[in-house]
This record gives C-alpha cells, structure tokens and sequence, in this order.
C-alpha cells in the first residue's frame, strides 16, 4: 500500500479524494493548514471517519504557502514511514485571493506559490 499526502484535503475534491484511498488501504495524509483552529472540526470529522471505517486517514498541517509548514509536514510524513509515496496537490485559494486581490497578476502569483511548493517537495528528495 501507498502512503499519500493530499494537500488541501480539508474540504472539496480533496476530502472526497482522501476517504476512498484511505478506504482502499493506503495511508492517506490529509493535508490543511490550521488545524488547530479554522479547520478542527474538518480535523475531528477525518478522525471519526478513520475510526468508523477502520482506515488510515490522519490529518497533518501543511499550508502550501509556507515553505517552512511544507518541509515540516514533509519530515514529519517521511519520519513516520521511512517513506512518501504520492503527493496529490489540490490545494488552492484562487477564489479567496481573486477576492482580496486588485490586480489580477496578484492571483497569478499566489497560484505560482502553490504549484512551486508541491514541486519543491517532488524535487528536494531526489537531491
């Protein structure tokens, strides 16, 4: 079995992609940042689905935007297994930012940010 890491696993496509890989057997990481606050009730919803179905889904905090909550959660992963397996980058905060954001160029680099962490953690442990 696959141990997978979905980012922005707290709600949307990557909660509903979480659950049935974890149904399937493998150990799915489900990815969020704010555990702790915003998303702890998404947090306890992924721990009772994982008890109520017997299955390995566990949550992490792992904000794309922060290279550092990348890294951590990254070591954090491979520190428990000796091993990642397949990264599914879902995370996005398009609609918030285009929102917020004046200029469009703002939402282009916000996605940029997102896609570059995923593929730094891809690329650091080929190194």
């Amino acid at each position: 079995m696959k141990i997978i890491v979905i980012t922005g696993a707290s709600s949307g496509f990557g909660a509903l992609t979480a659950r049935p890989l974890a149904k399937a057997g493998h150990t799915v990481y489900a990815s969020m940042r704010d555990t702790t606050g915003w998303n702890a009730r998404q947090v306890a919803e992924a721990k009772k689905f994982a008890k109520d179905n017997k299955v390995d889904l566990r949550t992490i905090e792992l904000d794309v935007a922060s290279q550092v909550s990348v890294d951590a959660a990254i070591q954090k992963i491979v520190g428990e297994n000796k091993r990642l397996d397949v990264m599914i980058h879902n995370a996005a905060t398009l609609v918030q930012v285009a929102a917020l954001a004046e200029p469009s160029v703002k939402v282009e680099i916000e996605a940029i940010a997102h896609i570059g962490a995923a593929v730094h953690v891809r690329w650091q442990d080929r190194d």
